[in-house]
């Protein structure tokens, strides 16, 4: 009954497991009396079967007083993997690989008194190899220890080499993973509920990492060429190394504005270090504090010159780049950051402010680093953003007109700490103004009543000009008008955005987008619109590079915009680039040649020059700084063509013509220098007076091409001096 009973178990093992690929020639039998295995290793181990190989027909039937044994169903042959403790099986077994999962539920055990059977090996994908290598050894070791003794025949025998059980290596996992007839896999169902739960979960993590809804904010989050950190900052050194180029190009004598400010700076700096005296007092007609840029521009010239000094302007304006680069990138994206700092770097104002030693360059870098600080920690709770009180205060003292823009960057700290506070966001535009009027308030105290003074006369209650409105918004239009046109498209975008758009720095309602849109794009006509009131075009090429930066976020966005998300029109994004660069090559070396070069002149004047002598000079800032250090031509015995009084031998005291009427009559001047073009009236005047009187003689007439918007002509420095 025994026997029969074994060979019921066989049959049903050879039904269900046929499909299991050969693991390697079988160990050839050794049927000894010596040796107890053989009987039942001819039933327990498997065959490698053969192609022709049938299943073994079915034992004859037995009486009814010993009936086969029920056929085990697939529960007790994957049970049976389990092998029987050493006490129920005294035969000795070779070492296997046992190992046990936590993530694979026990099958219950259903053990055959006499039957050992190979374990099925799980797939090595669902489990690490360093554990099931421990745990093979520590198992391979037990077994070892609880084996019986070998027989004196078995002992006789070379050893083979473990191997696992495999003679020709571990198989492949489609080899040791069970198989129905039919060719379908089956895995029990605690391992194959693990890996559909692993599955779903890694789908699921995909799926949550992967959202996007072409937006920008989702751009930039894509691995590619323009996110990557690398390209993006070889990008923007190839932009600020266009700007560089661009600007350096430009070159020319001191202009008036850059000759009385570093002339200016030496004195204050001798001031501040000797405390030696300026002989004027730049606070009440300087639209700026004298202490700040004038003498950083005078260390500057005190190092390298005119050159120097520009190389000063250039690098903040470089920095006004870079910042308005990482603004834009934190609202907008990586592409609209970089289109912006484009654009901007190509500009007519851009380039032509930084190769200008005046103290616009510093002013917008202090402007755009207070935007930088308030957009960048827009999200934090503390209030870090109080710290934009202070370049906001210097940029005000650097130039009083920065003023205009102050409520720019206070209104942007609101809109950019909407989307992350909501309405609690208004709390940062008071405090941030209560903290820039605390500033400034200090800084008018600091410089004393005579700032004021300065303030009011060169800004808020600034002579009217005679320009018409007309004139100065053309004249804005050629320096801003392509970015600002753009600037208004990206506006018309930013409003249109959906409420469920995925800009984490832009605000979801609507009306708060319209806000922000019109304040950046709106900034740009600040400055125009200021001067259509004074009804003067005087600086505006410098005023319009402060609008343009506000503005250049937008312009950048809606070059993205217009481009396309796969640069379906890129062509219209060249156009626009290369138009920008044009503009702004051709205008800002033009701009730059306003003026005449000065060479000539300072070189007369050093010629026919006499100590204690003095000089009418149209604009003598210039013959002032080219001549600075003679000690024959020290700045109070200068004068020019805009203001002059005179005191009679008489002692009667006059201004105006008549001032420079009787001075001329008297012989006071040893050298009288104009174009005609700095005062016009006035400098008629002189020329008629001039001609009249036989004590001056014309020494030279020094030709000079100068241009301008409207095209190139000649000047002529008239150079007269006295018999």
């Amino acid at each position: 009954m025994s026997q029969n009973r074994h060979e019921t178990d066989a049959l049903a093992e050879t039904q269900l497991i046929s499909a299991i690929p050969p693991q390697g020639p079988a160990k050839p039998p050794e049927q000894t009396e010596s040796d107890p295995l053989a009987a039942t290793e001819s039933v327990s181990t498997p065959r490698s079967p053969t192609p022709a190989a049938q299943p073994k027909p079915p034992a004859a039937p037995q009486p009814p007083s010993q009936p086969s044994a029920p056929a085990p169903s697939i529960s007790e042959v994957l049970g049976r993997q389990q092998s029987a403790p050493d006490s129920e099986t005294p035969q000795r077994r070779r070492p296997r690989l046992s190992v046990q999962y936590d993530f694979i539920a026990p099958v219950p055990e259903t053990r055959a008194p006499n039957v050992q059977r190979e374990p099925i090996p799980v797939p090595p994908e669902f489990f690490t190899p360093r554990r099931a290598k421990d745990e093979a050894a520590q198992a391979s070791a037990a077994a070892e220890t609880k084996a019986p003794a070998k027989p004196d025949t078995e002992k006789d025998k070379p050893e083979k080499p473990d191997d696992g059980g495999f003679s020709s290596g571990p198989p492949k996992w489609q080899e040791h993973v069970p198989f129905d007839e039919t060719g379908v896999l089956l895995r029990p169902e605690a391992l194959r509920h693990h890996a559909m739960q692993a599955e779903t979960e890694l789908m699921s993590v995909i799926k949550v990492d992967t959202v996007d809804d072409g937006s920008e904010a989702a751009k930039v989050q894509r691995p590619g060429f323009w996110t990557g950190a690398w390209p993006r900052r070889a990008l923007l050194t190839i932009i600020l190394l266009v700007q560089a180029i661009l600007s350096l190009r430009n070159n020319n004598t001191a202009f008036e504005d850059e000759a009385l400010y570093l002339y200016s700076g030496h004195l204050e700096l001798g001031h501040l270090l000797f405390g030696t005296s300026t002989g004027t007092d730049f606070w009440t007609y300087f639209s700026g504090a004298p202490t700040l840029y004038p003498v950083l521009g005078a260390v500057a010239d005190q190092i390298g010159g005119l050159f120097a000094a520009r190389l000063l302007s250039l690098a903040f304006m470089l920095g006004v780049t870079a910042l308005l680069y990482l603004i834009t990138r934190r609202m907008f994206g990586t592409r609209a950051a970089l289109c912006a700092a484009g654009l901007y770097c190509c500009g007519e104002a851009t380039i032509f402010v930084g190769g200008l030693a005046t103290y616009d360059a510093p002013a917008l870098f202090l402007l755009a680093l207070s935007a930088w600080i308030v957009v960048r920690f827009a999200e934090k709770t503390l209030p870090l953003y109080l710290l934009a009180a202070f370049p906001l205060g210097l940029a005000v003292g650097t130039k009083y007109a920065a003023l205009m823009f102050v409520p720019v960057v206070i209104l942007l700290a609101l809109f950019a700490s909407m989307p992350r506070f909501g309405a609690m966001a208004w709390i940062r535009p008071v405090a941030l103004t209560v903290a820039v009027g605390f500033v400034i308030f200090a800084e008018l105290k600091i410089a004393g009543p005579t700032a004021l003074t300065g303030v009011q006369s060169t800004t808020t209650n600034r002579a009217q000009g005679a320009n018409s409105a007309s004139y100065v918004l053309d004249y804005a239009a050629q320096w801003g008008g392509c970015a600002f046109v753009v600037s208004l498209f990206g506006a018309v975008s930013l409003i249109r955005l959906p409420t469920t758009h995925r800009h984490a720095a832009l605000p979801t309602a609507r009306w708060q987008r319209i806000g922000l849109a019109v304040l950046l794009a709106g900034t740009a006509l600040l400055a125009p619109a200021y001067q259509v009131y004074l009804h003067t075009a005087v600086s505006l090429q410098k005023h319009v590079a402060f609008g343009l930066f506000f503005a250049a976020p937008l312009a950048g966005y809606g070059l993205v915009r217009l481009v396309g998300p796969h640069f379906h029109r890129v062509q219209v994004g060249i156009g626009v680039c290369v138009l920008t660069f044009a503009l702004g090559m051709g205008q800002s070396i033009g701009m730059f040649h306003v003026w005449p070069n000065s060479n000539a002149l300072i070189a007369a004047i050093v010629k026919y020059q006499q100590p204690n002598a003095n000089y009418l000079v149209g604009a003598d800032e210039v013959a002032i700084y080219g001549l600075r250090g003679d000690p024959d031509a020290e700045p109070a015995q200068f004068s020019n063509t805009f203001f002059f009084a005179y005191t009679t031998a008489k002692g009667q005291p006059l201004t105006g013509n008549a001032a420079y009427t009787a001075a001329i009559a008297a012989g006071y001047f040893r050298i009288i220098a104009y174009t005609g073009n700095d005062s016009p009236g006035v400098e008629q005047v002189i020329a008629e007076d001039l001609y009249r009187n036989r004590d001056y003689r014309l020494v030279a007439k020094i030709p000079e091409v100068v241009s301008s918007g409207q095209g190139s002509w000649t000047t002529y420095y008239y150079v007269w001096v006295r018999r």
